[in-house]
């Protein structure tokens, strides 16, 4: 049962286009870059990445959705995603992690939302961004939380254990986080 999508982040997706949105997270991924390339770690490129993101809400560059509303949603779409990316190879391909990135989020939406085909390319440019900085899926996922359940071995799928972890319904079954 992902947790749902909040309204006003759905409205930044599909109402109002996601260009804003779209180019905001790539200027909050240019921040996690530029912290890990000056240093940092993961935290430190997480945390890069969270200011500008609360700065760009803040003054309205993505419409509707204040800073508060993007903690909610990033919180949400990394419980989702994160123990995604630990059931996934180590050495899986940026293009893979990308394709997981927008599974979590079209779960997150209602059943018939049409993800724009943007959302894919932001995706996308994040699995490229976090690869670049050496970051692997194992990596990201362990960063994006929650912690994993005792007994659960990244990269194996098998040995976690069943409800919360369970496959995605439908025909995303077949995909990276199935």
């Amino acid at each position: 049962n992902p947790p749902p999508m909040p309204p006003e982040m759905m409205d930044a997706i599909g109402d109002t286009g996601p260009g804003p949105l779209v180019d905001a997270m790539g200027g909050g991924m240019e921040a996690f870059a530029g912290a890990m390339q000056g240093g940092g770690d993961i935290a430190a490129g997480g945390e890069a990445f969270m200011d500008f993101m609360h700065d760009a809400c803040a003054n309205g560059d993505v419409p509707g959705v204040s800073p508060e509303m993007f903690d909610g949603m990033a919180d949400s779409f990394a419980d989702v995603a994160g123990p995604a990316m630990m059931g996934m190879p180590a050495d899986a391909s940026p293009a893979d992690m990308g394709e997981v990135f927008m599974d979590a989020a079209t779960m997150m939406m209602p059943e018939g939302f049409d993800m724009p085909p943007e959302m894919a390319d932001m995706f996308g440019g994040m699995a490229d961004t976090f690869a670049d900085c050496g970051c692997g899926p194992h990596d990201m996922g362990a960063e994006f939380g929650p912690p994993m359940p005792d007994g659960a071995v990244p990269g194996d799928p098998a040995s976690f254990p069943e409800g919360d972890y369970g496959p995605p319904p439908g025909d995303m079954a077949g995909g990276p986080m199935g």
